[in-house]
């Protein structure tokens, strides 16, 4: 069962049973995840949840157990459009230089 969560950097402890990454999943967006928010990345035990590079292993059904390190962060609506507006600016000077 896991016994701790880092929750954007920081160290929260889990206090119900939770003994696979979906009900991980499932607790966080219930009980830690504010209204208009979103998860938008898991990574347990170093491996990423959502690349495309992720073995077929890392389930929703995996065990966790009580060494298991799982990480996620949660970003609000604003963090996500700033982080656009940043990634739009930077490929925008990219393609400008290149255009010089």
């Amino acid at each position: 069962m896991l016994k701790w969560v880092y929750v954007n950097g920081k160290k929260v402890p889990v206090p119900v049973p939770v003994k696979t990454l979906g009900q991980a999943v499932v607790w966080l967006d219930q009980t830690l995840v504010p209204a208009g928010h979103t998860i938008t990345r898991i990574v347990l035990d170093g491996r990423h949840w959502c690349d495309e590079e992720t073995p077929d292993s890392l389930t929703s059904e995996s065990p966790l157990g009580l060494d298991s390190k799982l990480e996620v962060r949660i970003d609000s609506p604003t963090d996500l459009a700033l982080q656009t507006v940043s990634a739009i600016r930077n490929l925008a000077d990219v393609v400008q230089g290149g255009l010089k």
